[in-house]
């Protein structure tokens, strides 16, 4: 049985969440793990790498907005 593991965090920056769920993420797919982590901002701003075997979706419609109310309302 696949295990389907999904995170969502708001980028892959250089901060310790994101050094922890690329981490994780990458191990659980090279463990025969389904992984799909979905973020708010896009690839540009990464500084962490995933294992290619992890999927992503980017929530674009909140990256796209410069006004931090209209983020959080969306």
């Amino acid at each position: 049985m696949i295990s389907r593991i999904i995170i969502l965090i708001a980028t892959l920056d250089s901060g310790g969440a994101e050094r922890v769920v690329s981490s994780l993420a990458s191990y659980w797919a090279i463990n025969k793990k389904e992984i799909l982590i979905i973020t708010l901002d896009g690839s540009k701003e990464d500084f962490y790498s995933l294992d290619r075997r992890v999927k992503r979706k980017i929530l674009t419609q909140f990256a796209n907005s410069n006004n931090i109310f209209l983020k959080s309302l969306n």
